[in-house]
This record gives structure tokens, sequence and C-alpha cells, in this order.
């Protein structure tokens, strides 16, 4: 939604959303959530990329076609040693998960992302996380970094 907002339109952009429980990739894929969980995303990135539930449906919301059709879900575990395909990023977004590793855990995975990330990607981690030695990654604020 935010990158439907702020790129340049048409953009040529796709999303690889992973997760290790096929339960938490099948809601994804569907796209379909309950109101309550508006709350959780900015006003200004309702319109356009959520259409609101009618009649039976009417405390749900459905992520726009044109924001699920850039999106693939694949099933993946952080642990294994190279993300599904011969992906190439621009963008990692990891949320919550550092701060459940050890700091060798950190260097692993910050090592993994550097190796599937584009030179100059970002990588993005949550408020919660931090990463120790990061010396493949410049810190360019406490939750982003940039692949050196």
């Amino acid at each position: 939604m935010l990158l439907q907002k702020h790129l340049p339109q048409p953009a040529n952009y796709k999303i690889l959303a992973t997760a290790p429980s096929e339960e938490v990739l099948k809601t994804g894929r569907n796209g379909v959530f309950p109101k309550g969980e508006l709350r959780k995303i900015p006003k200004d990135l309702h319109e356009g990329t959520l259409v609101p539930g009618a009649g039976q449906v009417a405390d749900w919301f459905k992520v726009s076609d044109s924001v699920c059709r850039r999106m693939a879900f694949k099933p993946h575990e952080l642990k294994d040693s190279t993300y599904p395909g011969d992906e190439v990023f621009d963008l990692i977004l990891c949320r919550e998960v550092f701060l459940q590793l050890p700091v060798d855990g950190q260097r692993r995975l910050l090592s993994k992302f550097h190796r599937s990330a584009k030179k100059g990607a970002w990588l993005v981690i949550s408020n919660e996380d931090s990463v120790g030695d990061a010396d493949l990654w410049e810190k360019v604020e406490p939750t982003l970094l940039r692949k050196i």
C-alpha cells in the first residue's frame, strides 16, 4: 500500500511474502481481514487499496486486486539456507525476528539477507529488534539498514 502510494505510477514491483506457516500464508493470500484491523493501517492508505465489505460481510474488508496481484506468498523458514527461488531483493522487511535470536543467529540471518539483497538494498527491522554485529549493513536509523 505504501509503495502504491509513493512510487510513480505505473510502478513495476512485486512483493514476496513468506511465513513458515501455511495457515498464515492462506490468510495473506485470501486478503480478507476483520474491520477492527483497519486501525493498524493509516487512513490515508485506505483509499484505492482496501475494499469495505457490505451486507453479511460488512464487518470485513478486502485488500484490493491492484495490491494483491503484485504479491506472491511462499512458505519459508528463516533458518533455511536460502530464500525460495533465486530472488534478489531491493527491500527486505523483517519484523520481530532478531529479538528471538542469539547473536550468532542474528549474524547468520544478516549474512543470508545480504546474499539475497541487491547492492544498496534496504533492510527494515522493527523497533523491538536490535542487531549486534551488522558489518555487512550500514545502520541508517535504528530500524533501517542499507546493504554495503
